[in-house]
């Protein structure tokens, strides 16, 4: 697949993806809608919002978002997520908000246990290097995971089938 047709699939999946979560929101809210998975839906920019966040992966369809982990500054959007491989307390602020352009994300709750054997699996932690190993980290989100992503979020509002 070339650049050019990831970036247009990226640009379609972020689209069907803000749909979804707008049509599965109210404006202004944040919550749990199934038992690990968050639907965000903002219509302005904040403040800091101090937290602790369990190991998630976030991916947003809309806006974006900083967060902060003592001198690590990170910023998401709709081309990258977030991965959150442990339990932190974060600082973070959405930057891209309104209420013609909402911000809207998506956050899923990883179990600890199969982050750590997948990272055992993928020689991420060695003997000599378990402390090296970094809690917090944003890549960049191609069109596969960005398409199961879509799926996911397309089940919320059919659960049965």
């Amino acid at each position: 697949m070339t650049k050019t047709s990831d970036h247009s699939e990226r640009f379609q999946q972020s689209h069907a993806l803000a749909e979804l979560i707008q049509g599965l929101t109210q404006p202004e809210s944040a919550g749990e809608v199934m038992p690990g998975i968050h639907l965000y839906n903002r219509l302005r920019s904040a403040g800091l919002t101090h937290g602790v966040i369990n190991p998630s992966l976030c991916v947003i369809a809309q806006g974006s978002k900083e967060v902060l982990l003592g001198e690590e500054q990170l910023r998401y959007d709709p081309d990258h997520y977030l991965l959150v491989s442990m339990q932190l307390p974060l600082v973070s602020r959405i930057l891209e908000a309104s209420e013609e352009r909402p911000y809207l994300a998506m956050r899923l709750e990883l179990d600890p246990g199969m982050i750590a054997s997948v990272m055992v699996e993928a020689g991420e932690v060695s003997q000599q290097g378990a402390g090296s190993v970094r809690g917090l980290a944003v890549s960049r989100l191609d069109s596969d995971l960005g398409d199961a992503i879509v799926r996911l979020v397309r089940l919320l509002d059919r659960p049965l089938e």
